[in-house]
C-alpha cells in the first residue's frame, strides 16, 4: 500500500484526493512510500539517512503487535477478575469458607501478577 510520509506523519487517505506529483511539492512535501498493507501505521516507519527515504521498521511493528496481544490478554484477565469479584465479596462476608475460596483466590492472584507483567511489556519495561 502506498502512503504519504512527512517527518513522523503518515497519511494513506490523502493519495485518493491529491496526485502524487502535487503531494511531493510545496506545501505538502510528502514522500510516497510503499509499505505492507497491515503495517501502515506511522509507528512503523523510520527515516533511513543512507538511502534518504522512509522505510518500514520491522522491530517497531513487532513491538506494536506484542503490545496489542498484551492488551487483549489484560482485557481477558480483567474480565475474569470482574466475573469472580462476587466470590471475594462472599468470602469477606462469610458466605463461603476459606477452603471454598482458596482456588479462586489463587487464580485471581495469578491473574493480577500476569496483568502486571503484561503492563510492563506495554510500558516498555516499567510498570507505570
Amino acid at each position: 500500500m502506498k502512503v504519504c510520509v512527512r517527518e513522523n506523519y503518515v497519511d494513506a487517505s490523502v493519495l485518493g484526493r491529491i496526485s502524487e506529483t502535487e503531494l511531493k511539492k510545496e506545501p505538502y512535501n510528502f514522500q510516497i512510500v510503499e509499505i505492507p498493507d497491515d503495517r501502515s501505521d506511522c509507528f512503523f516507519t523510520d527515516f533511513d539517512i543512507k538511502r534518504k527515504k522512509y522505510v518500514f521498521n520491522e522491530e517497531k511493528y513487532q513491538k506494536r503487535k506484542e503490545c496489542e496481544l498484551a492488551e487483549k490478554e489484560i482485557f481477558r484477565l480483567k474480565q475474569f477478575l470482574a466475573e469472580t469479584d462476587y466470590k471475594a465479596i462472599k468470602f469477606v462476608e462469610g458466605a463461603i469458607t476459606e477452603e471454598e475460596f482458596r482456588e479462586v483466590k489463587t487464580h485471581r492472584q495469578k491473574c493480577r501478577e500476569k496483568i502486571n507483567e503484561l503492563e510492563k511489556i506495554i510500558n516498555g519495561g516499567t510498570n507505570e
